[in-house]
C-alpha cells in the first residue's frame, strides 16, 4: 500500500470494500420511488392522450350530428318547396276569377268571354315617373315597374330547377364529412329559399292580376249594359215613329175612303134621277159636270103688219125687207 500524503490510512480489510446494507436498502426505495413516478406519469400521460381523444371522437360525433340534422332537414324541405311551387304555377293557368270577385260584378253575364285572358300573356309595366300638375299640364302617378307574367314564371321555372333532385348526403364520420354535409345542406337551403321566394312573388302577383282583371270586366260588363240600353232606346224610338208612320197612313187611307164612299154614294143618288140641266150643272151618269150658264136668247122678232098691198113701212123706223119688198119695224 503506498502512503499518499493528505491522506489518512484506510483500512483495507474485506469489510471495508463491500457497501452496507443501509446504503443498499436506501438504493432500492430511490428506484422503486421512480419506477412509481415513471408509471404515475405514464399513466398521466396515457390518459391524457385517451382523454384527448375521447374528446375529439366526441367533437367529431357532436359536427356530424349537427351537418346531419342540417341535412335531413334541408332534404325534408325540397319535396314540400316542389310542391308548392307547381301548386301555385298549375293555379295561374285558371282563367276563372274567384267567387269574391265574381260577387262585385252583378252584369257579368251580358259578356260573352266571362273570363280573364291567361296570366302568361301578361304584360310587363315600364316604371313612370310622377309629375305633379301644373298650368297646361295633368298630373301624372309614379307607377313601379313589373316584369311580365311569362317572366314571373320563368324565375319560378328556373328555381325549382336547381332544387328538383337536389339532396344532401347524411354519411358523416370525420369533421371534413361533417363540413362538407354542412356547405351543402346551406347551399340547399339556399336555393330553398329563393325558390320559395319566387313562388311567393308569383302567387301575390296572380292575385293582383285577377283583381285587376275583375275591374276590367267589371267595366265591360257596364260599357256593355250601357250598349244595350241604348240600342233599347233608339228601338223604342224607332218602333214608336213606326206606329206613328203606320197611323198616319191610316189616317190618310181611311180619309181616302170616306171620300170615295161619299163620291160612290153621290153617283148612286145622281144615277137614280133623270139627267137635268139647270143653270149652269148638267148631272149624267157616272159623272158631274159644272158648265157656265149660257147667255139669255135674244127675244123674237115681232110679227110684220098686215100688207097693205104694195104700201110700204110707215114711220122713220121702217126698214126695207130685200126679200119681201116691206120694211120692218126695227127693234127698240
Amino acid at each position: 500500500m503506498v502512503d499518499t500524503p493528505g491522506t489518512p490510512d484506510v483500512p483495507t480489510t474485506p469489510d471495508a470494500d463491500r457497501p452496507s446494507k443501509r446504503g443498499l436498502a436506501s438504493n432500492k426505495k430511490l428506484l422503486i420511488l421512480l419506477a412509481v413516478g415513471l408509471v404515475i406519469i405514464l399513466s398521466g400521460i396515457l390518459l391524457f392522450v385517451a382523454g384527448n381523444a375521447r374528446a375529439n371522437a366526441a367533437e367529431t360525433e357532436r359536427q356530424c350530428l349537427s351537418a346531419v340534422e342540417r341535412a335531413t332537414e334541408a332534404n325534408g324541405f325540397v319535396e314540400d318547396a316542389l310542391a308548392a311551387a307547381d301548386l301555385v304555377v298549375e293555379s295561374t293557368t285558371v282563367t276563372e276569377l274567384p267567387a269574391d270577385i265574381l260577387a262585385g260584378i252583378p252584369d257579368l253575364a251580358v259578356l260573352a268571354e266571362q273570363g280573364t285572358t291567361a296570366y302568361a300573356e301578361r304584360p310587363a309595366v315600364e316604371t313612370v315617373a310622377a309629375v305633379e300638375a301644373s298650368e297646361g299640364v295633368e298630373a301624372i302617378e309614379a307607377v313601379e315597374a313589373r316584369p311580365s307574367g311569362a317572366e314571373r314564371l320563368t324565375v319560378v321555372a328556373d328555381a325549382r330547377a336547381k332544387v328538383a333532385g337536389a339532396s344532401v348526403s347524411v354519411e358523416c364520420s370525420t369533421r371534413e364529412d361533417a363540413a362538407l354535409i354542412t356547405d351543402e345542406a346551406s347551399l340547399l337551403a339556399a336555393d330553398i329559399k329563393a325558390l320559395n321566394s319566387a313562388v311567393t312573388v308569383l302567387g301575390v302577383d296572380f292575385a293582383e292580376f285577377q283583381i285587376a282583371e275583375g275591374a276590367r270586366l267589371s267595366a265591360e260588363a257596364q260599357a256593355e249594359v250601357a250598349r244595350i240600353a241604348e240600342e233599347a232606346r233608339l228601338a223604342e224610338e224607332a218602333r214608336l215613329a213606326e206606329e206613328v208612320r203606320l197611323a198616319e197612313e191610316a189616317r190618310v187611307a181611311e180619309e181616302a175612303r170616306q171620300a170615295a164612299a161619299a163620291a160612290e154614294a153621290a153617283r148612286k143618288a145622281a144615277a137614280s134621277k133623270p139627267s137635268t140641266s139647270t143653270g149652269g150643272t148638267t148631272t149624267n151618269e157616272g159623272s158631274t159636270t159644272t158648265k157656265p150658264a149660257p147667255a139669255p136668247a135674244k127675244p123674237a122678232p115681232a110679227p110684220a103688219p098686215p100688207s097693205t098691198g104694195g104700201g110700204g113701212c110707215l114711220g122713220s123706223g121702217c126698214n126695207t125687207h130685200p126679200s119681201s119688198g116691206l120694211t120692218p119695224p126695227i127693234a127698240g
